[in-house]
């Protein structure tokens, strides 16, 4: 029986445990719905202990029908999301705050003067969206973990980090570049722990992980799941760039957008000066060197498409098929805040153009048009910047619905070229960890599929819809 790895991706909407052989074809697939999240006091999140417990109990299906043909495994985690936990017995003392939440707005609000030293030293524009004011803000709220951070018994931990922790008994708490990048606390250009940033949000470093490069990551895990057999984690990596990774974005140039519960556009080889409402983060680190890659996101994406089921009764594939439909709605949707390349925490969805004729049916198709339309114009603020190449690459379960693909086509004014394989987080993952066990593993040809562009109406909707949003968006004027 030949050997195989098992990459873990923990979703924001599932979490999947993929089995690959040494060539990087697909096994086996296990997959859980993800923890719920909800508004606690700490914030818009969930508990980290059913994290641990659905994610445990996938690797231990994985361990019980391969184990003896298993021989390490890798991790993609959600990035921004961050949990405060006591250091000696792993015990919450705050809930997950996802990478949704947005309550710490007012708290990043009131330290404007520091926003162009958040820009220049973490690549991110100042934004609640990433870990570090969310942890400022809870340290705010509440001045004993504060000091717990600083006497050294509470520690601040990605989710990577929060499981690493869970899976070796506490021997080890770490992280990697692409991850702590994210945080906001990080320097991207020194490649370390930075003061100045963690000054501003008053987080000692005491509390954070430690930063391991990705090219030597390699940790032993052996508790909860593991003690049924001890395998070493030799990847660890953030979701956006291991979907990059698996793409092929270290070895060239790589426009991609993964459509899952937020839309995220990625490109890679991204070294020069980004556009001011685009983030630079880590695509990988090695050897003290960082290769970077440029990102904006739609905060909501398929996560819109349950909002459209529950309140409105449309199911997505019917939203999609009307897409064609009356063009004269608009909707900008913002259903957790409005990210690149405005990056706006105070706005939330709008509707134009709704009459008494308006059905549910072509809300719902406005709806939709408008989220291609917000990836449309992540795009395009890419191109001011930057030599794009001719395609993008798309992943993500939404990338399988054909119509919607050639809607994207059609807003782009640009070929699409969906993976068959959606799973490219765990794909990315995948190759860096049969790399580091001497598996040198090309580029897959996966099967794909192309949409060219063909109906020049779209182009012209997304015109007026785009004239329309800065309309909507002057009115409100500016959110700090």
């Amino acid at each position: 029986m030949s050997a195989c790895v098992f990459i873990l991706d923990q979703g924001t909407s599932v979490h999947k445990l993929l089995v690959f052989d040494r060539q990087g074809q697909v096994l086996e697939t296990f997959a859980a719905p993800a923890p719920t999240t909800e508004h606690h006091p700490d914030g818009f999140g969930f508990d980290g202990f059913e994290l641990l417990k659905i994610s445990n109990e996938l690797i231990a299906q994985a361990l019980r029908k391969y184990e003896q043909r298993l021989m390490a495994f890798g991790f993609s985690n959600q990035g921004e999301s961050v949990i405060a936990f006591d250091r000696q017995t792993g015990e919450p003392l705050s809930n997950v705050l996802s990478w949704q939440c947005q309550a710490a707005d007012v708290f990043l609000a009131k330290r404007q003067t520091c926003f162009q030293d958040l820009r220049v030293l973490s690549g991110l524009v100042p934004s609640a969206y990433f870990s570090a004011a969310k942890i400022g803000h809870l340290f705010a709220r509440r001045p004993a973990l504060l000091q717990a951070a600083r006497n050294g018994s509470l520690v601040v931990g990605t989710l990577d980090a929060w499981m690493i922790w869970h899976w070796t008994r506490g021997r080890a708490f770490v992280t990697d570049p692409t991850t702590a990048c994210r945080t906001q606390f990080y320097d991207i250009h020194q490649l370390d722990w930075s003061d100045t940033l963690l000054d501003i949000f008053g987080v000692p470093k005491i509390c954070l992980p430690k930063v391991c490069e990705n090219s030597s990551f390699e940790v032993l895990c052996d508790d909860g799941p593991f003690k049924r057999r001890a395998l070493p984690l030799l990847a660890s990596l953030c979701d956006q760039p291991a979907s990059l990774i698996g793409h092929g974005g270290l070895e060239s140039p790589i426009l991609k957008t993964t459509l899952g519960t937020g839309a995220f556009v990625d490109l890679s080889r991204a070294d020069g000066t980004a556009h001011t409402g685009l983030l630079k983060s880590i695509l990988y680190g090695s050897g003290g060197k960082a290769q970077y890659y440029s990102e904006g996101g739609v905060l909501s994406f398929s996560s819109a498409f349950d909002w459209l089921e529950n309140r409105l009764g449309i199911p997505r594939k019917a939203a999609f098929d009307a897409l064609d439909g009356d063009d004269d709605v608009m909707v900008l949707p913002a259903f957790s805040g409005l990210g690149a390349p405005h990056f706006r925490a105070d706005i939330r969805t709008r509707f134009g153009g709704v009459g008494l004729q308006a059905s549910p049916l072509s809300l719902a198709a406005a709806t939709v048009r408008g989220l291609v339309f917000r990836v449309s114009e992540i795009i395009d603020a890419m191109a001011t910047t930057q030599n794009l190449p001719d395609c993008v690459q798309v992943d993500g379960g939404a990338s399988q619905d054909t119509v919607l693909m050639q809607f994207l086509a059609d807003a782009l004014v640009r070929p699409v070229v969906v993976q068959d394989l959606p799973e490219m987080t765990s794909l990315g993952v995948c190759r860096l960890v049969l790399d580091r066990l001497g598996e040198k593993l090309k580029p897959l040809s996966v099967s794909q599929r192309l949409f060219e562009p063909r109906d020049q109406r779209v182009p012209v909707q997304y015109q007026n819809w785009r004239s329309w949003c800065a309309e909507q968006l002057a009115s409100h004027g500016d959110s700090h």
